[in-house]
């Protein structure tokens, strides 16, 4: 299953990502130093002023947060993206979610698995 974006729920998406942040006592700020996307930007994607098409930006959301797996998967389908498909790195990333696993911990098992890590930081597309 490819991560094709679909229509994203723009309002719905913000307000499911406030209730997260809320649920979880999680700030924006800690989540850009968590995930190491720039405050604005973080910001501006809770707000609905910009809209991500990058799916690990949404998972980078989730861990920093500590959603569970069925919450990421709401945020995924309502930013317009495909939940998760059957590729080794979607298993290793609902399990990291799962485990509440870190970014780090979640990024050094992709490595040793020889897939691609949570990208970071391309904050200006």
């Amino acid at each position: 299953m490819s991560k094709k974006a679909k229509k994203p729920q723009t309002e719905q998406f913000c307000q499911f990502m406030w209730d997260m942040r809320h649920k979880y006592h999680v700030k924006t700020t800690e989540i850009s130093r968590i995930t190491g996307i720039s405050r604005d930007y973080c910001f501006k994607i809770f707000s609905g002023v910009k809209h991500t098409k990058e799916f690990d930006y949404i998972i980078l959301f989730a861990l920093a947060i500590g959603m569970s797996l069925e919450e990421t998967a709401v945020a995924l389908d309502l930013n317009g993206m495909n939940v998760f498909g059957v590729t080794y790195r979607d298993v290793i990333l609902m399990n990291s979610i799962n485990r509440k696993r870190s970014i780090r911990e979640t990024n050094r098992e992709l490595e040793e698995a020889g897939l691609p890590e949570l990208r970071f930081c391309k904050e200006e597309l």
